[in-house]
């Protein structure tokens, strides 16, 4: 990626750098000294710079995102990125699950073909949420950076993606994928209800917290 490409890409984004910005952050990473980013330069860019709180959040990518993206809005991108997956995931999956009874049915076993479904759901989750809370800078060893969790915090944000990794309700989830595949009725998008805002307290706060890690 050199100047000319980079300054391209940030165009269409509707981001206008200042003069010299864009060397300046190829500058920041260009370790081989070509006046362009490669991929190994490119992918320790993307893991390291971050939100760098010691460079005042001047120098490379980390610059552009606090400059030009509000962290609100990183949120809803990180959101809108993990609601995604689990419709792609269902949608996938569904014919497996296509023998679901109705919930209220007493007694219902549960196949270990859908456990075995389940648990492949919550690592590609995992790797989903991973990947891109270190792409947007927000995530580093288990902890996360505080405008990013009071900006899911005042509303639903990820809630709902969270949810899903405890087994009952991604079966809910599933079977609910299972009805529209019966009825023809559209799975209601549950980032409509993501953006509810209510209340913060240092409870949701620390709870929010707790459950990204896990």
């Amino acid at each position: 990626i050199d100047a000319q490409e980079l300054t391209a890409v940030m165009h269409s984004l509707k981001m206008i750098p200042h003069d010299g910005e864009v060397e300046a952050m190829i500058a920041a990473v260009d370790h081989d000294g070509d006046q362009a980013v490669n991929f190994e330069e490119f992918e320790l860019m993307m893991v390291s710079s971050g939100r760098d709180k010691t460079s005042c959040g001047k120098v490379g990518f980390a610059h552009v995102v606090d400059r030009h993206i509000k962290m609100g809005d990183v949120a809803k991108l990180i959101t809108s990125e993990c609601t995604s997956f689990v419709d792609r995931f269902c949608r996938e999956h569904v014919a497996e699950y296509m023998d679901l009874p109705h919930p209220d049915e007493k007694g219902m076993e549960h196949k270990p073909a859908w456990f075995d479904t389940y648990k492949r759901f919550t690592e590609e989750a995992e790797l989903t949420m991973q990947t891109v809370m270190v792409l947007w800078g927000v995530a580093a060893q288990k902890s996360f950076d505080e405008d990013f969790l009071e900006a899911i915090q005042n509303g639903n944000l990820l809630d709902d993606f969270l949810r899903l990794t405890e087994y009952e309700r991604f079966i809910n989830r599933m079977r609910s994928y299972v009805h529209e595949q019966q009825s023809g009725v559209p799975v209601m998008d549950p980032s409509v209800m993501a953006h509810i805002p209510r209340p913060m307290t240092p409870h949701t706060r620390a709870r929010t917290q707790q459950r990204l890690p896990e």
